[in-house]
């Protein structure tokens, strides 16, 4: 039993003390990888904090960097796996970050991946891959499976030849839970043959799946929005696809509800505002022109100045704004509506009336920006136009769709 990574690079082993994630240990230490621990102790059920003592311990034994975060579990979070599944991979991200280490190793083993498309195919949901990829990246992290070739057996056979120590999670019995009931009552007994039929079945599906993502990747790219003409031209599973992808700009991993995408679809070719609830921070908002995530505590500030009067979002024409306004310290562009108010022709409106009387889509709304002073008093909004165009006099200049790549 052996890996087939890259020894010339550094990976965080995100690690609980079950046989999956103590073999995977074992065969980095073994084979002299250079890698740290990261475990996350949920408070979820009894024997957590043992656990995680016990992988410490292993860690402190062996010389390899252990972190560890601990959480309370509340039962306000109805979902655990997503819950837990964010706590994890925004902790890994963080250590990642502080060490510069961006490799990401899970102990998914290839129990987990049947398991998982028994569960996709249960569901009849749209997905856009069936089963688990062995590799796939968030943002700047590359989160990797190598042990997707394995049967859990296989892992905790290797454990106990050389008298590795782990802990059996007492919850993996409970049949109540549907991954356990197809665990415990369908994949510990397929025999050899029954699961390279099942692992053929897998790749033939992917590979059915192929060119509709394909033609959905076209549609969103890199962007972190979708022009509602050319999602009007895909078919509902492509469009599913798309908005998968446009999650996964925002580093958002769910699956999207197949009654969700029902009624996109309907709503697709219409002007009217469309919207769903994403998690408690995001929403899925579509108008006449976009489709976009829209975060309740999106904001962004920039400060120009004569020597810094650019960046990659906004160019800010200094002469004309010190001609109508004066000369200040510092300029700041920031999201229009953190003002209330804005003063036209002597009168002050709502910010949010003025763009509905300009007619601006609700998915620019919270990111329009506004030229404000450095005591914070709004001087200037851009006017909306659906074809937006600029002369030697404009005080703000950029591009309307680049304003969906702020992300602060």
């Amino acid at each position: 039993m052996k890996l087939n990574l890259n020894k010339n690079k550094r990976y965080i082993l995100g690690c609980s003390f079950g046989p999956d994630s103590m073999a995977l240990f074992y065969l980095l230490l073994n084979g002299n990888y250079d890698f740290v621990v990261c475990n996350i102790d949920y408070n979820y059920r009894e024997g957590s904090v043992e656990e995680t003592e016990g992988i410490r311990r292993v860690c402190e034994e062996k010389n390899v960097p252990f972190y560890t975060k601990n959480v309370q579990f509340s039962p306000i979070f109805h979902n655990f796996e997503a819950w837990a599944r964010k706590i994890r991979y925004d902790f890994f991200k963080e250590i990642g970050s502080k060490l510069g280490i961006y490799n990401i190793l899970v102990a998914h083993q290839q129990d987990d991946l049947i398991e998982t498309y028994f569960m996709q195919k249960k569901r009849g949901s749209f997905v856009t891959f069936f089963g688990l990829k062995k590799r796939y990246k968030i943002g700047d992290f590359y989160i990797i499976r190598p042990l997707l070739n394995y049967r859990k057996i296989d892992l905790k056979n290797y454990c106990d030849k050389h008298g590795y120590s782990y802990i059996l999670d007492p919850t993996n019995l409970d049949d109540n839970y549907l991954r356990n009931y197809y665990r415990n009552e369908i994949v510990l007994k397929l025999n050899k043959d029954e699961r390279k039929k099942i692992i053929n079945e897998i790749k033939e599906e992917n590979l059915k799946n192929k060119l509709s993502i394909e033609k959905a990747e076209k549609v969103v790219k890199n962007h972190k929005y979708i022009v509602v003409e050319e999602a009007s031209k895909l078919s509902i599973e492509e469009l599913y696809i798309s908005i998968i992808k446009l999650l996964e700009n925002f580093e958002i991993r769910t699956e999207f509800s197949k009654k969700s995408v029902n009624e996109l679809f309907k709503n697709i070719k219409n002007f009217k505002k469309w919207e769903v609830k994403i998690d408690e921070e995001n929403y899925l908002l579509k108008d006449e022109k976009y489709i976009t995530v829209i975060n309740k505590k999106f904001n962004y500030s920039f400060e120009f100045d004569e020597q810094n009067y650019q960046n990659n979002y906004f160019k800010l024409n200094l002469n004309e704004l010190i001609k109508k306004y004066g000369k200040h310290e510092k300029f700041v562009v920031n999201p229009a509506e953190t003002a209330s108010f804005y003063e036209i022709s002597g009168f002050k409106k709502k910010i949010n009336r003025i763009f509905i009387d300009w007619k601006m889509p609700p998915t620019l709304r919270k990111r329009w920006p506004g030229i404000f002073d450095e005591k914070g008093n709004l001087l200037y909004i851009p006017r909306y136009r659906s074809n937006l165009k600029y002369n030697d006099k404009s005080l703000l200049k950029f591009k309307e769709n680049v304003l969906f790549s702020i992300t602060k």
